[in-house]
C-alpha cells in the first residue's frame, strides 16, 4: 500500500499538482464506479486546484500509476528499501489492466 501511495505522490508531483492529496481524491472519484478509467459515471474526473480545471487521464491509475511508482522507486525519496523488482509484477498487472476493478 505505501507504494502505490508514493505512487500517487510521485505522480501529483510530476504534473504538477500542487498537493498530492488531490491525485488521491480524484483517482478515489475515478474509481467510484468501479473502473479506473478517468471518469466517473461517464463524466470526466477534474484534477483538482492548481490543475487549472484539467481533466483526468485515461490511464492515471493504470499505468500512469506504473510508471509514477518506477519513477519513485529509482529515486533518492524512496527510503524504504524495496527495489523494482519487489514491485516488478504490480507495475506489471497496473501497466497491462483495462482498469475494471476486480
Amino acid at each position: 500500500y505505501g507504494m502505490v501511495l508514493a505512487g500517487m505522490s510521485q505522480y501529483a508531483k510530476d504534473i504538477g499538482m500542487l498537493t498530492s492529496s488531490g491525485i488521491v481524491t480524484a483517482m478515489m472519484s475515478d474509481a467510484s464506479d468501479g473502473i479506473m478509467d478517468g471518469m466517473a459515471a461517464g463524466v470526466q474526473v477534474g484534477m483538482g486546484s492548481g490543475m487549472m480545471g484539467s481533466s483526468m487521464r485515461p490511464d492515471v491509475g493504470t499505468a500512469g500509476l506504473a510508471a509514477a511508482m518506477a519513477t519513485f522507486i529509482d529515486s533518492s525519496a524512496n527510503k524504504s528499501g524495496l527495489s523494482t523488482t519487489d514491485v516488478a509484477a504490480l507495475i506489471a498487472q497496473l501497466k497491462t489492466t483495462d482498469g475494471h476493478m476486480h
